[in-house]
């Protein structure tokens, strides 16, 4: 979506955006870069990556958490820092990949 002075404008008042508003490229690649740096710093063990990140575009600074997740996080306790154990070539085998190719929006 293009961004426009309109579109601009009406960020600030939240009232004329209904329930949409502008995608703005810039913010996009930001995100994007710090999820690649993660990865890249988790890969090489340069450094343990940070479990999340937030952007604060009205700043232009970058905080990490430091909340402790809940003790029954599925994710934390299931998922994480399984290394080969969690199996991700699975989704290859069962056709996931496949599927998803197919599903792709042109």
């Amino acid at each position: 979506m293009l961004v426009t002075l309109r579109w601009v404008i009406a960020a600030r008042n939240r009232e004329l955006l209904g329930r949409t508003g502008p995608s703005v490229v810039s913010i996009n690649g930001t995100i994007a870069s710090l999820a690649v740096t993660e990865f890249m710093v988790a890969v090489t063990n340069l450094r343990d990556p940070r479990r999340l990140l937030n952007y604060k575009g009205s700043s232009g600074k970058v905080f990490a958490s430091v909340d402790v997740p809940p003790a029954d996080c599925y994710f934390c306790k299931g998922r994480w820092n399984l290394g080969a154990t969690a199996d991700v070539e699975h989704y290859l085998r069962d056709g996931t990949a496949d599927r998803l190719r197919q599903n792709k929006v042109e």
